[in-house]
């Protein structure tokens, strides 16, 4: 604190804490400074006084010496100015006194300011000890509280021990008491399944006693038993004596039969055509039940995973029965006038246009399919989509894949209450408007002819007007010249704006390049398709190409609509039993291009199976039943039918006739294949 004195200075009863004489001898260097500073300007000014008494002297021995040098000056004025002078003289020396007089009273407040600064360096002095002194007993107060927070860390540490003890001992006395409870439940236990073990030997004894009872009345039985089968087996002696009888007198017959008509008999019974050298090809990767189906028959099978070029095809197709293909291989009219033995063609799917059906047809095979398989997968494929339009699905998972995340609800519906409008109501459009009337939508549909409705649904009379009303249209219509790029930019035009479009049919039947033009505009607010017009003949990157790649909220799958395990085994399923019966019975029923004949084998085994097919034209059956009949042949049973140019009859006649009926209808102009079957 600092006390100011009566000539103004301070002088110091106390000193800054801590420093010792560093800080004393540094304010008493400032106390120094201070008043050098202060003196520093009157010295100056006491100087200047001097000058100016100088100068003034200098001017009166000047003016004395003017004055001396002047004639008659006035003696009055020269002493007056005189006086003047020296009492301007006096003045300044009184003046030059009182600076003197300052100087004097400098000196002595700086004197009384250095013994304030020793002073004041006495009291930091004393400060220092007691400083010392505090420091001192802040160490002794820091010792002691080490030495007791050891002894805390001790007694905390002894505290934990005793705890962990006692948590042991707690963890003892349960596993005791666990123990404990164990063995009373074992005692429990042992005393429960003596009871039982007591119970259940009385229950044996008394079981015992019953099956003996039992055995006692099953040897009563079982004598009866054995004495029925003794009287059985006397009768199927007797039986089997008639049979070798009869087999003699037939072995006599034949004995006895012309060389000739022996001859036929030995000949038409090596006309069935052996399994084992019947050669099937099947591509790209049909089902393996269905394979094993054909190789179980005793079948060539050769299984590939792929589809073949028509280049390829014209290889494999030599000496080939039965080929089978899937939807990526293409058969065409020079493969199949290339074949010399194919029997059948069968497409493990349920479109058959990527086979010349008319070609087919001209040259004698059928061909099968599976139209039903697979349908309840195309139609569940179509309401998943229904739903992944409805939310963004397919622009979500991009983005996400992309690192982006963009959650928001504009856009994105539910499809309960919505309208679905199906374009052909066959077997997956009836499907799927089952499933979409299950989820809450409403269903119309349009068909070139009238279809009768499953649940709810209202056929529309008009495409238009269906393309119009609906929230969803779904493509389900066969590969027809009439369905060819039926839906075009006209079409899309009809539909409500932000309505969704689908499409798992046929490929030819939408003009992609109007879909993608109606989604970049947003008139569709999304898009569907399986199906394309164009489509690669194997799997790999880089082989799609699509307009319809990079339009918004469009999902598109390569062609996988009935692609499922499940759909797969029963084409597989169905084609190869279809298969079977084409090769052993003649059979076509099911068949796209041909007469459809199924004729129950004649159980006796005595007769021959012939396989005509000819043209339809009039008359022919008439020339076919004149061969028979010059042949006299016996006909036990016969089925024909006709389609388009085609016609196709299965008969069985007797054994005897069999090969010269056969050579004589091979002759007939109008006969396109005759084949003995057995």
């Amino acid at each position: 604190m600092v006390i100011q004195d009566d000539d103004g200075l301070g002088s110091a009863d106390s000193g800054p804490m801590g420093g010792g004489g560093d800080n004393s001898e540094m304010f008493r260097k400032f106390v120094q400074e201070h008043f050098k500073a202060f003196l520093k300007p009157v010295a100056q000014h006491v100087e200047d006084i001097r000058t100016d008494l100088s100068d003034l002297r200098s001017l009166v021995k000047s003016i004395n010496a003017s004055f001396s040098e002047r004639v008659g000056m006035d003696e009055a004025k020269l002493a007056k100015t005189m006086q003047d002078l020296a009492s301007l003289g006096a003045e300044h020396d009184k003046e030059s006194s009182n600076r003197a007089n300052d100087m004097a009273t400098m000196s002595r407040r700086l004197g009384s300011t250095e013994g304030a600064c020793q002073a004041a360096t006495v009291s930091v002095q004393q400060m220092e000890v007691r400083m010392d002194a505090t420091v001192n007993g802040l160490e002794a107060m820091k010792q002691a509280l080490e030495n007791s927070t050891s002894n805390a860390n001790r007694l905390q540490l002894k505290h934990w021990q005793t705890q962990s003890l006692a948590q042991k001992l707690e963890s003892t006395l349960a596993e005791l008491k666990d123990e404990h409870l164990a063995l009373c439940e074992r005692h429990t236990t042992l005393v429960r399944s003596l009871n039982q073990t007591q119970q259940g030997a009385d229950s044996q004894r008394l079981t015992l006693g019953a099956l003996n009872s039992k055995v006692e009345s099953t040897d009563k039985k079982t004598a009866e038993q054995v004495d029925s089968l003794s009287n059985r087996m006397l009768v199927l002696d007797r039986a089997f004596s008639k049979v070798k009888d009869v087999q003699l007198e037939q072995s006599k017959e034949v004995m006895a039969m012309p060389a000739e008509l022996k001859r036929k008999r030995e000949t038409a019974e090596e006309l069935s055509f052996p399994k084992n050298k019947i050669k099937i090809l099947l591509l790209e990767g049909v089902s393996a039940r269905g394979i094993k189906m054909l190789q179980d028959a005793g079948f060539q099978v050769e299984a590939l995973k792929t589809a073949l070029t028509e280049e390829e095809l014209l290889v494999k197709i030599k000496g080939l029965h039965i080929l089978g293909i899937r939807s990526k291989t293409q058969v065409s009219k020079k493969v199949i006038e290339a074949s010399d033995k194919l029997l059948a063609m069968a497409c493990f799917c349920i479109g058959t246009d990527q086979i010349d059906l008319k070609a087919a047809q001209d040259n004698g095979i059928p061909v099968f399919n599976a139209p039903f398989a697979n349908t309840r997968s195309v139609a569940e494929l179509i309401i998943g989509n229904i739903v992944g339009l409805s939310r963004k699905i397919g622009d979500c998972t991009a983005a996400m894949h992309r690192g982006a995340w963009f959650k928001q609800a504009i856009g994105c519906f539910e499809i309960r209450g919505k309208t679905l409008g199906i374009v052909g109501y066959g077997h997956i459009g009836a499907q799927v408007s089952v499933l979409a009337e299950s989820m809450g939508m409403k269903v119309v549909y349009w068909d070139v002819i009238p279809k009768l409705p499953m649940g709810n649904a209202t056929q529309i009379s008009t495409l238009n007007e269906l393309l119009a009303h609906s929230d969803f249209v779904s493509l389900h219509v066969p590969n027809l010249p009439s369905t060819k790029n039926m839906i075009g930019k006209e079409q899309f035009a009809q539909m409500k704006k932000g309505s969704f479009f689908l499409n798992a049919s046929r490929g030819n039947v939408v003009v992609i390049p109007d879909l993608a033009a109606a989604l970049k505009s947003e008139h569709l607010r999304g898009a569907y398709v399986d199906v394309f017009p164009t489509e690669p003949g194997k799997n790999g990157e880089n082989l799609f190409e699509s307009e319809l790649r990079g339009c918004p909220n469009t999902l598109m799958t390569p062609h996988v609509g009935g692609s499922t395990e499940e759909a797969q085994a029963m084409i597989g399923e169905e084609v190869a039993a279809a298969l079977l019966k084409c090769i052993n019975e003649g059979s076509t029923y099911g068949a796209v291009n041909f007469p459809e004949v199924d004729m129950k084998k004649d159980g006796t085994m005595a007769t021959h199976r012939l396989l005509i097919i000819h043209e339809n034209t009039p008359g022919v059956m008439s020339s076919i039943n004149n061969v028979f009949t010059e042949a006299k042949a016996n006909i036990c049973q016969q089925f024909l039918n006709t389609k388009g140019s085609v016609g196709y009859v299965v008969m069985d006649i007797n054994v005897e006739a069999s090969m010269e009926v056969k050579k004589k209808l091979a002759n007939m102009d109008t006969v396109l294949k005759v084949r003995v079957l057995y």
